[in-house]
C-alpha cells in the first residue's frame, strides 16, 4: 500500500475556501486538529528495511518493521524469521511527528537476528491489522580468509586454538577475540562452556591491530582447556554482544544507546586422544618440557651427625 502525506495547510485553505466563511480562530484549531487525525490516518503500511542485505555467518544485523500508525497492541507475527535466523533481541518504539505542516505517526519494531546458515536467506513479507510488508533477500557469506580485511565488515569475531589435536589432560590454549573498527560500547561476553573438560581463564587484554591498512580495536580472552575424556570435543562458540556509540547528534533528552551489535565467534572441534599405549608410569603428565631441578641449603662436603639440612626439588612444567 503507498503511502500518502497530507499538508495541514492544504485541507484548511481548500475547507475555507469550499464553504466561503470567515473562519473563526476556534473553528481554525478545530480544522487543525481534524487535519492532524486525517494525516494520521491515511499514513497506513507495513514495510521492512534491514541495516544491510550482505552479512557474514555468525553477525547480527538489525532489522526494522514499521507501521504507518499506532500499534497500541499486538505486533507482526515474526515466527517465519525463525526459520533463517534467530532473534537475539526485539523491542518497540512509537512516535507522532508534524514537522512543515505534514503529520506521521508511526511504530517500529527492532530486531536484532544472527543468521543460521550461510547463502541466500529470506525475509518473509509479514503482516499486521490487515497489512502486508515487503520481503527481503539477505546474502549470508564465510568468512574464509581471517586476515584479508577486504571480506570481513566493521565488527568481527574469531576463536583460534593452538593445537586441534591433543592428549587426555594435556593443555589446550583458546583465545576468543572481537575485532571492531567503530565505536562501541557496554561489552558482554558469554561464558565458555566444555564438556569433559576442565577450563582455566588466564588472560585479558585490550589493544589496537591494524589490518590492511584498516585500525581495529580488538579485546581478547584467553583460556587453558584440559580434557579429561578421549573423543572428539565440541567448544561452542561465545557470543559477544555490545551496542554502537550514540554520535554527537543522538545526544539529548531522548538519547538512548545506539544499534545493538551481535556477534558469535566459530565453534571449534577438538579430538583428544587416549594415553599412549605403552605408557606404564604411576602418574600422566603431559607437557611440552618437563625440568627437576635441586636446592641444598648447605656444603655437602661439610656435613655433620645431628645438624639438619634442606633439600628443595622444583618441577617445571610447560603447559
Amino acid at each position: 500500500m503507498s503511502t500518502r502525506r497530507i499538508n495541514i495547510v492544504e485541507i484548511i485553505l481548500v475547507l475555507t475556501k469550499t464553504l466561503k466563511i470567515c473562519t473563526p480562530r476556534f473553528f481554525l484549531s478545530a480544522l487543525i486538529l481534524f487535519a492532524i487525525h486525517m494525516s494520521f490516518a491515511a499514513a497506513s503500511g507495513l514495510s521492512v528495511t534491514a541495516d544491510r542485505l550482505d552479512t557474514f555467518t555468525n553477525e547480527s544485523l538489525n532489522l526494522t518493521v514499521r507501521y504507518n500508525g499506532q500499534a497500541r497492541s499486538g505486533e507482526p507475527d515474526f515466527t517465519a524469521l525463525e526459520n533463517d535466523f534467530e532473534i537475539i533481541s526485539s523491542n518497540r518504539q512509537q512516535r507522532d511527528i508534524v514537522q512543515n505542516g505534514v503529520a506521521e505517526s508511526f511504530t517500529d519494531w527492532n530486531l536484532t537476528l544472527i543468521p543460521l546458515r550461510a547463502g541466500t536467506l529470506l525475509v518473509p513479507s509479514l503482516t499486521y491489522r490487515g497489512e502486508v510488508s515487503n520481503a527481503l533477500e539477505i546474502n549470508v557469506a564465510v568468512v574464509t580468509d581471517p586476515e584479508n580485511s577486504f571480506s570481513k565488515p566493521a565488527v568481527f569475531a574469531e576463536t583460534v586454538v593452538d593445537k586441534k589435536t591433543a592428549r587426555v589432560q594435556e593443555q589446550i590454549l583458546l583465545t576468543t577475540r572481537l575485532f571492531y573498527s567503530i565505536p562501541l560500547t557496554d561489552f558482554s561476553l558469554t561464558p565458555l562452556k566444555i564438556p569433559d573438560g576442565i577450563l582455566e581463564e588466564f588472560q585479558d587484554k585490550q589493544y589496537t591491530k591494524r589490518i590492511d591498512g584498516r585500525d581495529y580495536g580488538v579485546i581478547e580472552k584467553s583460556y587453558a582447556i584440559f580434557a579429561q575424556a578421549s573423543g572428539q570435543m565440541n567448544v561452542s562458540g561465545q557470543r559477544f554482544e555490545a551496542y554502537e556509540a550514540p554520535t554527537r547528534r543522538q545526544f539529548g533528552v531522548f538519547n538512548q544507546r545506539g544499534k545493538k551489535i551481535v556477534r558469535i565467534t566459530n565453534e571449534t572441534t577438538l579430538e583428544i586422544l587416549d594415553r599412549p599405549e605403552d605408557f606404564s608410569g604411576d602418574s600422566w603428565l603431559p607437557t611440552k618440557k618437563l625440568e627437576l631441578t635441586e636446592i641444598w641449603n648447605g656444603d655437602l662436603t661439610k656435613l655433620k651427625v645431628g645438624e639438619p639440612i634442606t633439600r628443595s626439588i622444583t618441577v617445571t612444567a610447560d603447559g
